[in-house]
């Protein structure tokens, strides 16, 4: 017998003791992934006493990059092991917006937010888990706490400009699907950020990656 016949009959045989020890179960899957959100650039020449943009300068056609990554974090809610990871991450991609040109990114893996999810847990150590598709699951059912969540990351901040937020935002936004993404310009930039020479270097200021959550 082929090594893969082999195997076959052996998982085969393997469902049909566990069908009979309850062993078997249903699994229903994550959130469907098609949407999108917008990046909106804005560039502003002056802040008000609260540090918030004023005088917006909407003829600035200056391109900036963003790079857009997901994030998924992962809660098991059953009781027994699994070898389910508790976070996988991956990138969409590297985005040039202006003011002139928005940019709609995909929500690759799904709206943002919490959401419970049934896996599959095999009972093979070197098969792992597997992320199930509706229906049929020849292992334990493990309903999952998933997190998703989209991070941007500001590439390269030209000469001259500066981020109104450096160390990015973490907010919720409700009913709408646009992030946007503001700049200062010239002076505004040394009221925000005092002995800045016109290149925006991070140092101290590094920014944490912005974390969007739009539903």
């Amino acid at each position: 017998m082929k090594g893969c016949d082999a195997r076959a009959v052996v998982l085969l045989a393997l469902a049909v003791i566990l069908v009979g020890t309850g062993f078997v179960g249903v699994a229903h899957a994550g959130p469907e992934s098609e949407s999108s959100f917008k990046i909106d650039v804005g560039v502003y020449l002056g802040v008000n006493p609260r540090d918030n943009p004023i005088n917006a300068d909407p003829g600035d056609p200056q391109p900036f990059q963003f790079l857009v990554s997901w994030v998924v974090t992962r809660t098991p809610l059953c009781g027994y092991p699994t070898s389910i990871p508790p976070e996988t991450t991956g990138e969409i991609g590297l985005f040039t917006v202006s003011q002139y040109d928005n940019v709609f990114v995909q929500k690759v893996m799904g709206q943002s937010g919490e959401h419970t999810v049934d896996y599959c847990v095999l009972p093979l150590p070197l098969v792992g888990y597997s992320y199930p598709a509706d229906g049929f699951c020849v292992g334990f059912v493990c309903p999952v706490t998933e997190t998703i969540s989209y991070q941007i990351t500001h590439i390269d901040i030209p000469k001259g400009y500066c981020p109104q937020y450096p160390d990015g935002q973490d907010r919720k936004k409700e009913d709408t699907q646009t992030e946007n993404m503001k700049f200062y310009r010239g002076d505004a930039c040394g009221e925000v950020y005092p002995g800045w020479d016109g290149r925006f270097d991070w140092g101290a200021c590094r920014p944490r990656h912005c974390y969007i959550s739009i539903a």
